[in-house]
């Protein structure tokens, strides 16, 4: 095949990666590393998130390839290892790039916890949960400025904190 014609089966199958599901391509990834590796439960997670982590900075298409270090990826290796280069010829870490940004959510969150590896303590927020705080804190369009105000009071020992939003008084 021709390099142009190659170029575009590829970015015919990089369009249809949104339409997949990125806890699945997560599990697919990590079930990658377990059969090159032979690492399994919090090794397999964190290799994987590392992967992820340096497919963002090393793939131009991010932005990321073009800014200073960021603390944040501080001490991640860039080279690749041959697990990466696998998992990066399948093409796996793009299509879970492009499929999480086409639905976002914390996957990742998702598939630690179904692998159980979460301690004493560690309790991930659910879905219904946070959609709900999403659709209280952005209201959109359906509220005004008039009718969105927002009290703090002063933190104490004493007094509760209390907060009003669109009417409704919650007090925490």
């Amino acid at each position: 095949m021709s390099k142009e014609l190659l170029e575009l089966v590829h970015r015919t199958r990089v369009s249809k990666y949104a339409q997949g599901n990125p806890k699945a391509l997560l599990n697919w990834i990590i079930e990658e590393i377990r059969m090159k590796t032979g690492h399994y439960g919090y090794r397999s997670w964190e290799l994987m998130v590392e992967y992820i982590a340096r497919w963002l900075v090393l793939n131009k298409q991010t932005g990321l390839a073009s800014l200073p270090p960021m603390k944040g990826f501080y001490g991640l290796k860039l080279e690749g290892d041959k697990v990466y280069n696998h998992l990066d010829g399948l093409d796996l870490l793009r299509y879970y790039v492009t499929a999480a940004k086409a639905k976002p959510w914390d996957y990742i969150g998702d598939v630690y916890t179904e692998l159980g590896l979460v301690g004493n303590g560690q309790n991930m927020t659910p879905r219904g949960v946070v959609e709900m705080m999403i659709q209280m804190t952005y209201a959109g369009s359906k509220l005004n400025a008039e009718e969105c105000t927002t009290a703090i009071s002063p933190i104490s020992n004493t007094k509760p904190t209390t907060y009003v939003h669109t009417g409704l008084q919650h007090t925490i």
